[in-house]
This record gives structure tokens, C-alpha cells and sequence, in this order.
């Protein structure tokens, strides 16, 4: 059981990072390789070319998503018992009724929502320009790429880390868990946000202005 259950794992995670590695591939491989001459042909805009790419990963993303979540929730079914059941349900029942009776959880679940949908559209943009941004050099693209990706990468994290830091040490005091926890959410959702648009027109305008397919 313990070894099925580790090989399970690996295949789950396996499979998010197979979703993550293709969906970048494709747009590397679509834009700005060989096949980017015939895709840049193409009487459309780079920003519609970019739009394409983006709805086609987050459709990808939803979907092993949602296979990873089935596929957790099939191999629960056969190990819970009745009693684990009324455990689940009762569970459920005072999540639904303390969101219904405290304004403060409900809009941390919409938060949460709204943030992890504009997460999953900034983590496939940052891809994307930092793809965009590597092709403008004239040697080891893929390298310049990879750099780019981490820099952003590290950047985000280690602006999320202060502001973590900050709004916990200044309302710790003054404001519950459940109010820092909500504004800490928020203002992730509002960067990730201003990073997929930044992204997206700045990957739209390399490849209307600057592109590089030698």
C-alpha cells in the first residue's frame, strides 16, 4: 500500500510538471523557432497569437487540475468507511455554514478563488516572456530564458515573503488572523495580477517590435 501509494504521488506530480514543461515547450517551439516564420505569417496580431497560447495552457492546467483532483477523490471512495463519510459531510456542513455566518471567511474563499485563477494565468506568462525576452539575444537563448525565469521567479517570491513579514508584524497586534490572512491574499492576487499584465504586453511588444527568429 505504501509503495503504491508513493508511486501514485510521483505520477501526480509527474503529471503537473508535464503539463507545466509542454505547455512551454509548445510556445517556444511555436514562436520562436523555425516554426515561428510560418506562425508569424499568420494574418493575425502577436498579441492574438499570445492570447491563443494562453487560453489553450490554462485549459491544459485546468484539466490536470481537475484529473488530479478526480483521481484523489476515486482512490478516497475506496478507502473511507461510512463513518469517515458522516465525518466528511458534517466537516463540509460547518465550513458552508461558518462561511454563510462570517462575511470575513467568505471573502477569503473568493479570494483564495480569485488568486489562485490569476495565479495560474501569471505562472503561464512568465514562461512566455521570459521565452520572449531570451530570444532577443543572438546566442544561448534557451540559457538567457531560463535565467530570465528564475529572476522573476525569485523576485515574486521574495516580494511575497515581505509583504508576508510586514502586514504580519504590523497588524499582528491591531487585526485577527483572519483579516491579515484575506489582505495577504488580496494583495498576491493584485501582484500577480500586475505581473501577467506586464508580462503579456511586454511579450506582445517583443514580438510586434523586436522579434528575432535568426
Amino acid at each position: 500500500f505504501v509503495g503504491m501509494t508513493m508511486i501514485f504521488i510521483l505520477l501526480v506530480m509527474g503529471l503537473a510538471v508535464f503539463c507545466f514543461i509542454y505547455t512551454v515547450y509548445r510556445f517556444y517551439k511555436n514562436m520562436v523557432t523555425d516554426e515561428g516564420y510560418l506562425m508569424h505569417t499568420l494574418p493575425v496580431a502577436p498579441w492574438e497569437l499570445v492570447t491563443s497560447k494562453l487560453i489553450v495552457a490554462a485549459l491544459e492546467y485546468i484539466a490536470t487540475i481537475l484529473t488530479i483532483v478526480l483521481s484523489v477523490f476515486i482512490i478516497s471512495v475506496g478507502m473511507i468507511s461510512e463513518s469517515d463519510i458522516e465525518t466528511i459531510k458534517q466537516f463540509i456542513d460547518m465550513i458552508v455554514g461558518s462561511v454563510y455566518g462570517n462575511a470575513s471567511q467568505a471573502l477569503g474563499m473568493i479570494l483564495s478563488v480569485v488568486s489562485f485563477a490569476v495565479s495560474i494565468i501569471s505562472g503561464i506568462l512568465i514562461p512566455y516572456v521570459s521565452i520572449a525576452i531570451g530570444q532577443l539575444k543572438n546566442n544561448n537563448r534557451a540559457l538567457w530564458s531560463i535565467g530570465v525565469y528564475l529572476l522573476i521567479n525569485i523576485s515574486l517570491s521574495m516580494i511575497g515573503s515581505i509583504i508576508s513579514v510586514v502586514l504580519t508584524s504590523v497588524m499582528s497586534e491591531t487585526a485577527d488572523a483572519a483579516l491579515i490572512m484575506n489582505l495577504s491574499t488580496g494583495i498576491s492576487a493584485l501582484i500577480n495580477v500586475a505581473v501577467a499584465v506586464a508580462a503579456f504586453v511586454c511579450t506582445c511588444k517583443i514580438f510586434r517590435e523586436n522579434l528575432n527568429l535568426r
